[in-house]
């Protein structure tokens, strides 16, 4: 897998907040994230970890408003990890 942000907002329909030209090439989850990796956070618990993961990009929730790194905006995050992932 090697896709931009945008090219992954687009397959799961979200809206990029950030670098949409940031490149990926592999998931993860949100705590054993590295650098080149996209990872998700569905729960807001989790939400503090946005700006403490090693991922290159973060799939997070609509009402999340920015982050240190590009984030992909969506309804569902968890479904749409799941399509980045299939």
């Amino acid at each position: 897998m090697q896709k931009t942000v945008a090219e992954i907002a687009k397959i799961i329909e979200g809206e990029v907040v950030g670098d949409a030209s940031v490149v990926i090439k592999g998931v993860s989850g949100i705590k054993e994230a590295k650098p080149g990796e996209i990872a998700f956070v569905a729960n807001p618990k989790y939400l503090s970890l946005i700006n403490e993961t090693g991922a290159s990009a973060i799939i997070t929730p609509k009402d999340v408003k920015e982050a240190a790194k590009p984030i992909v905006r969506t309804e569902n995050p968890s479904l749409a990890f799941a399509r980045v992932v299939s």
